[in-house]
């Protein structure tokens, strides 16, 4: 079986505007593609509780950072090209923000599989072709 490490932009998919998206629904097309072996979600850092706690009971690690893209960016190369992740095979990255696409290619160039799991609106024609995969969410509409 396949080895997943699996990223979520949480601000991009998670918290923003006006549709929501759960992390299972994430994690269920996350899965389809191996076993999960890394799930983590970054965060703007100053996230309420009430999201840091939600991500963590949905069994993701929740990171709080000032640029949480950034970090995700760095932290989806070192999986991509440090030997300590070499059991590492596919590289699932949930965002609609083109700033990724950079690193979807050096996920390739490093001979890992890279799927982007995304909401099909506003959604960067760039990431969608420079990715081996692209699974689109179905969002619901937030409860007001």
């Amino acid at each position: 079986m396949k080895k997943v490490a699996l990223l979520v932009d949480g601000e991009n998919m998670i918290m923003a505007g006006n549709f929501s998206i759960k992390l299972e629904q994430i994690e269920e097309v996350g899965k389809k593609y191996g076993s999960l072996q890394i799930k983590e979600v970054f965060l703007p850092k100053f996230t309420s509780d009430s999201t840091m706690n939600y991500v963590t009971v949905s069994g993701f690690h929740a990171l709080g950072y000032s640029h949480p893209d950034a970090e995700m960016m760095v932290r989806a190369t070192e999986i991509a090209v440090s030997p300590k992740y070499n059991e590492i095979d596919i590289i699932a990255l949930s965002t609609r923000d083109e700033d990724f696409t950079p690193v979807v290619y050096k996920i390739k160039e490093y001979n890992k599989t890279s799927v982007i799991i995304a909401v099909d609106m506003k959604f960067s024609e760039g990431l969608k072709r420079a990715a081996d995969y692209c699974e689109f969410l179905e969002p619901k509409e937030k409860e007001v």
